[in-house]
């Protein structure tokens, strides 16, 4: 996991805003407290600080409703193989910026629909053999919103072979 996207958005959990619903949804995404270290270049491996092992970037940033934000990122390994989405919903909550759904997918998530009510994100699912480029399977998960709670819970997850769609 890298360890940039997980530092920045725990600093940005912490951090009250005067207007919470203005800032959570004009504030660009570099400009949130610590994603500057989260996006760009990064590395896992000590001593290689200055290389860039990882790229990371703005996947889908947008608004669900007029209380949430959506963000994910996507970070490329640049020296190997693979890639990691991180995904975040961030939502006023007690007049504070809260995430309120915080996911990370391995090599490649997709949003295949969102509402007020919903989430639904589509990613890989490797069986033994399956080469890291290519899973035999997708896994559907359905993330439904708790007014209550004032967070998302998974509803349900189904995986599907690629070879039935």
């Amino acid at each position: 996991m890298n360890k940039f996207v997980l530092i920045s958005f725990l600093a940005f959990a912490h951090v009250a805003w005067a207007d919470c619903p203005g800032d959570l949804f004009t504030k660009d995404v570099s400009d949130l407290p610590g994603q500057q270290a989260a996006l760009g270049c990064s590395s896992d491996e000590p001593g290689k600080s200055g290389q860039c092992d990882w790229r990371t970037t703005v996947q889908k940033d947008t608004s669900i409703g007029s209380v949430r934000r959506l963000v994910l990122l996507s970070s490329n390994h640049e020296t190997g193989s693979g890639s990691r989405q991180h995904l975040t919903v961030f939502g006023c909550v007690g007049g504070k910026p809260s995430i309120v759904l915080e996911r990370r997918y391995t090599n490649g998530a997709h949003i295949e629909q969102m509402d007020e009510k919903s989430i639904i994100v589509l990613s890989g699912a490797w069986a033994r053999g399956d080469p890291q480029c290519c899973p035999s399977a997708e896994i559907r998960q359905v993330f439904t919103w708790s007014p209550d709670k004032n967070r998302y819970f998974m509803k349900n997850s189904t995986q599907v072979s690629r070879e039935q769609q």
